[in-house]
C-alpha cells in the first residue's frame, strides 16, 4: 500500500472504522481493530453512461459536496454530473456495536436520456494483505464474499445486475477495474490471489431514478459474515438512520456544549463526535488518528497509541464521565507500563511497541510518562466519577497510586542522577520527534507531573516521596530557567551536545499551558512567558482566510511546512490564561486585549479541518491542504480551547455589567 489516503470523513463505532474521500472513495476499513487490519485498497465508486463513456466520481467533471447529517457520524455525500445529467446522493452508515457500514446510493437523472451504470468496486487486501486471497460472486444470493484465513467479508443488497471477480495484477485479462470501463462486466465468478471485484446496478432508459442499498460487513468465519449480512442487506435505510442518530445522540448527553457562537458550538460537537471513532472499545484505548499512510511514505504512520495524544483525549472524557472507557483506559496504561516505570514512544493497540524510532536510553519521549502521571492523578481527584463503592475505589486508587509511584520514581531518577553529573536532564526525543535534546515542553510536563505526583503522595501518607518528588520539580525548572532561555524568552530547548537551541518552537508554550511551569505572579517569570509569546507571534505565525495561525516552528518541513491546529489553539489557550490573569486583578482594559488577541488563533485552530469540519492535525494556511484527518490531540484541543473562551468570555461579560 505505497499510497497516501487523505480522507475527508471518517465514521465508525468503535469496533470498526472507516475513512472516506470527498467522491464517496471508501479509502480504509479497519477489522477487527482500529489499528489493524486496513483491509481496503481501493474502494471506488463509478458510473458509465451510454453518450459520455465511464467515468469515476473523483474526476474533475463530478461536483462534489459532502456532510454529516445533523449531530451523527452518519455521511452524506452529493455527486453531480452535469455533462452526463446524472446526480448521486451516497449515505454511509456505521452501525453501533457492529461490524456492517450500509451505503445507499439514490441515482438521478438531470438530463441524461441513455442507459446508466453505477458500480462500486473493491481491492480488498484482507488482513493488510494482497496475496493469497479469494473472491467469489455467491449468485444465488447475489454477494460478493472475499477471504483471507480469519479475514472476511462480504458486500450485498439490492442484488446486482452486473459483476466481475478477477486479479488485480495490471494487465490481467480478469481485472474487474479494467474490465469497467467498456460499461459491461465479464461475470466471472471467482479468483484467487492478488484480487479485486466490481458489482454494477443499471437505471435502464426511461427510469428517472433508482435507490440501491448494500452492506459491507466483516467477520472471523463465512458463517458469521453471511449471517451478518443477512441481518442487514435488506434493513431500512430509514430505520438505520434513526438508530444510529439515536445512539450518537445518546452520546452527546454527555457533553456540555458551551453557550458560543453557532459555528464554536459545531466545531465543539464535531470534536466531540470525532473522539470516539478513534477509541477501540475492545481494547480499550485510541489511536492518534486513522491510519493514512500505512507504508510510512510521508511519516511514520499515525495509526497507533501515542499516550501523549491519548491521555489529551481522556482529560476530556473525564470530564464528560465517561467511566467505561477511562476504566478500560487505565487498566491499558498500567499493564503496558515499562519495567523501570516509563511508557515508550506508541504501541499497537494491543499493547504491544509499535514501530519506533524515540527509542534507546537517549531517544526517550519523557513529556509522555509525565502526561501519564498528570492524567492519573487527575482520575484519583475525581475518583468519585469512576467509582461504583469503597472497595471499588481502593482497588482503582491502588492501581493508579502504583503507576504514579513508579512513573515518577522514574522522572526524578532521571533528573537528579543527570544534574548530580552536570548533565542534561531528561536527554530525549522533542514532541515532534524530530529532535535529540532537553527541551522546555518535556522538562514543563515533568514539572507538573511530579508537583501532582507529589500531591498524591501526601494523600497517601508518603510524606518522603513527595518532598523528594516536589524537590525534583523545582530542580528541573531551576534548570530550564538558567539554561533555555534567549533574549528573554524560551526557545525550544538545548542540542543533544549541550548547546543552546535558539530555534523558536511553540511547544515552549506549554511551560504556560497546559503545565504552569513560569508562575504569572512571579515579575520575573511572567515576562518570560510574555516574551515567549512574542517571540512565537513573531517568528512562526501565518495569516489564513479565519485568522492567524501557529507553526510547529521555525523551518519546519514537515507534510509541507502546514500551521499546525493544536499550535494554533495553543496560542489562544496561553491568551486566555493571560486574559483571566489580568482580570482577577483588576486590570480590564489588559485582559480585553489578551482575549480580543487570542480570537484570530480560536478562529483559525477550529478551521484547520477536512472540509466536513473533521480538525486535522495540520492544515494549510490557503485552507488547500490539510495533514492527519480526525486527530485525537487536535480534537481534544479544539474542546479546551473553545471551553476556555466560554468562561472566559462570561468573564468578560460580568465584568462589562459590573
Amino acid at each position: 500500500m505505497n499510497t497516501v489516503y487523505l480522507p475527508t470523513a471518517v465514521i465508525g463505532n468503535g469496533r470498526i472504522l472507516a475513512t472516506v474521500g470527498g467522491a464517496g472513495e471508501l479509502m480504509t476499513f479497519f477489522y477487527p481493530h482500529l489499528d489493524y487490519a486496513q483491509n481496503v485498497h481501493e474502494g471506488l465508486l463509478g458510473i458509465h453512461t451510454h453518450e459520455h463513456g465511464f467515468s469515476w466520481t473523483f474526476e474533475p467533471m463530478w461536483e462534489r459536496r459532502q456532510r454529516y447529517l445533523n449531530h451523527s457520524n452518519i455521511l452524506r455525500t452529493e455527486l453531480l454530473n452535469r455533462k452526463a445529467g446524472i446526480h448521486l446522493t451516497v449515505t454511509d452508515i456505521i452501525l453501533p456495536n457492529e461490524s456492517a457500514l450500509v451505503r445507499q446510493i439514490e441515482i438521478k437523472r438531470t438530463s441524461a436520456v441513455g442507459s446508466i451504470s453505477v458500480y462500486q468496486y473493491f481491492d480488498l487486501w484482507l488482513g493488510g494483505h494482497r496475496w493469497c486471497n479469494s473472491v467469489q460472486a455467491l449468485l444465488n444470493d447475489r454477494v460478493i464474499v472475499q477471504w483471507f484465513r480469519d479475514f472476511w467479508m462480504a458486500v450485498g443488497g439490492t442484488p446486482f445486475d452486473e459483476y466481475q471477480c478477477g486479479k488485480s495484477d495490471a494487465g490481467m485479462w480478469s481485472n474487474a477495474k479494467d474490465d469497467l470501463y467498456d460499461g459491461s462486466l465479464r461475470g466471472q465468478q471467482l479468483e484467487i490471489g492478488a484480487v479485486n471485484f466490481a458489482i454494477g446496478w443499471r437505471l435502464p432508459l426511461g427510469q428517472l431514478h433508482r435507490t440501491i442499498t448494500f452492506a459491507i460487513v466483516a467477520a472471523d468465519t463465512q458463517a458469521r459474515v453471511l449471517q451478518l449480512l443477512r441481518k442487514h442487506r435488506h434493513s431500512s435505510v430509514h430505520d438505520l438512520v434513526k438508530r444510529t442518530h439515536r445512539h450518537w445522540g445518546q452520546w452527546l448527553a454527555s457533553v456540555t456544549v458551551p453557550d458560543v457562537e453557532d459555528e464554536l458550538k459545531e466545531a465543539y460537537m464535531r470534536a466531540a463526535l470525532t473522539l470516539p471513532l478513534l477509541f477501540d472499545e475492545q481494547l480499550g484505548a485510541p489511536i492518534a488518528a486513522p491510519e493514512f499512510d500505512p507504508a510510512f511514505v510521508a511519516s511514520g504512520g499515525y495509526g497507533f497509541c501515542w499516550l501523549r495524544d491519548a491521555t489529551e483525549m481522556m482529560h476530556i472524557w473525564l470530564k464528560e464521565r465517561r467511566r467505561q472507557q477511562i476504566r478500560s483506559f487505565i487498566t491499558w496504561v498500567a499493564r503496558t507500563q515499562m519495567e523501570d516505570g516509563s511508557w515508550l514512544q506508541r504501541y499497537w493497540l494491543n499493547g504491544e511497541l509499535g514501530p519506533a524510532w524515540s527509542t534507546g536510553e537517549f531517544n526517550i519521549q519523557w513529556d509522555q510518562t509525565a502526561s501519564v502521571i498528570i492524567w492519573a492523578v487527575r482520575c484519583y481527584r475525581e475518583l468519585h466519577s469512576l467509582v461504583e463503592n469503597a472497595n471499588d475505589a481502593q482497588r482503582l486508587t491502588r492501581v493508579l497510586w502504583r503507576m504514579v509511584r513508579r512513573a515518577a520514581d522514574c522522572l526524578s531518577e532521571r533528573i537528579t542522577v543527570a544534574l548530580s553529573k552536570s548533565e542534561m536532564p531528561l536527554l530525549g526525543m522533542d514532541l515532534w520527534e524530530t529532535f535529540r535534546g532537553s527541551f522546555v515542553y518535556t522538562n514543563a510536563a515533568a514539572y507538573r507531573a511530579l508537583l501532582d505526583a507529589a500531591w498524591f503522595a501526601q494523600e497517601r501518607r508518603q510524606r518522603r516521596r513527595s518532598e523528594l518528588w516536589r524537590e525534583t520539580a523545582h530542580l528541573i525548572k531551576a534548570y530550564t530557567l538558567e539554561h533555555m532561555r534567549s533574549n528573554g524568552a524560551f526557545t525550544r530547548g538545548l542540542s543533544e551536545n549541550g548547546t543552546r537551541d535558539e530555534i523558536i518552537d511553540s511547544s515552549a508554550l506549554g511551560a504556560i499551558v497546559p503545565f504552569g511551569m513560569l508562575d504569572l505572579d512571579d515579575v520575573a517569570e511572567r515576562e518570560i512567558a510574555i516574551q515567549t509569546v512574542r517571540c512565537i507571534l513573531d517568528k512562526i505565525t501565518v495569516p489564513t482566510a479565519h485568522g492567524t495561525a501557529v507553526l510547529r516552528y521555525e523551518d519546519d518541513k514537515y507534510a509541507g511546512n502546514m500551521a499546525c491546529t493544536m499550535s494554533t489553539l495553543w496560542m489562544a489557550r496561553v491568551h486566555f490564561r493571560f486574559m483571566q490573569w489580568c482580570a482577577k486583578r483588576g486590570a480590564q482594559a489588559e485582559a480585553m486585549k489578551w482575549f480580543e488577541n487570542a480570537l484570530p488563533f480560536l478562529n483559525a485552530g477550529i478551521h484547520g479541518t477536512t472540509p466536513v469540519g473533521i480538525p486535522c492535525e495540520l492544515f494549510k494556511p490557503d485552507g488547500t491542504a490539510y495533514w492527519a484527518p480526525g486527530h485525537a490531540w487536535a480534537c481534544a484541543w479544539v474542546i479546551k480551547a473553545i471551553d476556555e473562551f466560554a468562561r472566559a468570555k462570561q468573564l468578560c461579560d460580568a465584568e462589562g455589567n459590573a
